[in-house]
């Protein structure tokens, strides 16, 4: 038996992007820091800040679709999964 199930989802994308892109960049610093063994003064270097800032802006620009797409793929299988998204599922039927 087949159900055809129609629902529609209203994401602000910029406000997604955005986020998406906050966390992407705050994951890439912190992997920055660790493997480059910075303690807690690294940001007394102006001009180690300027480097991985302008690489962690170069990265996510250069990645940006991937980043997104991945995201929007995870953000639709929890809305998929929420608990609001089966009680409609089930009203539908």
């Amino acid at each position: 038996m087949e159900h055809l199930i129609q629902f529609g989802v209203n994401i602000d994308d910029e406000a997604l992007k955005k986020a998406i892109m906050v966390s992407a960049s705050n994951v890439v610093i912190k992997e920055v820091k660790d493997q480059l063994c910075i303690g807690a003064d690294w940001r007394r270097s102006d001009r180690v800040r300027q480097i991985i800032s302008d690489e962690v802006l170069k990265w996510l620009n250069d990645n940006s679709e991937a980043i997104l797409d991945l995201s929007a793929k995870l953000v639709s299988e929890k809305v998929m999964r929420s608990k609001a998204m089966k009680e409609k599922i089930i009203n539908q039927e």
